[in-house]
């Protein structure tokens, strides 16, 4: 079993980040849709980003998997969220 950064490496290689934000309001509404959809997620930075709150380079990060992602995109444009869906680009 993998522990430290490599297993963080290889869990963000098979999960996309759905959502990117310092706003607990929209994190919490987010997680009970994809909650109520069944979708599995996991939330990096939460920690840090309540923290240093006031240091908004540092994000807490909705990462879904990626077979489940567009699937969470459609949930998320449903809810009329989809401007706050992460875009790399």
């Amino acid at each position: 079993m993998r522990t430290g950064v490599a297993a963080e490496r290889v869990r963000e290689r098979l999960m996309r980040e759905l959502v990117r934000t310092n706003d607990p309001v929209l994190l919490s509404f987010v997680r009970a849709l994809l909650d109520e959809a069944g979708i599995a997620y996991d939330v990096f930075d939460q920690h840090t980003s309540n923290t240093l709150f006031w240091l908004e380079t540092i994000q807490a990060r909705l990462m879904v998997t990626s077979v489940q992602y567009d699937r969470a995109v459609v949930v998320m444009t449903s809810a009329g969220l989809e401007g706050h869906i992460h875009d790399p680009d």
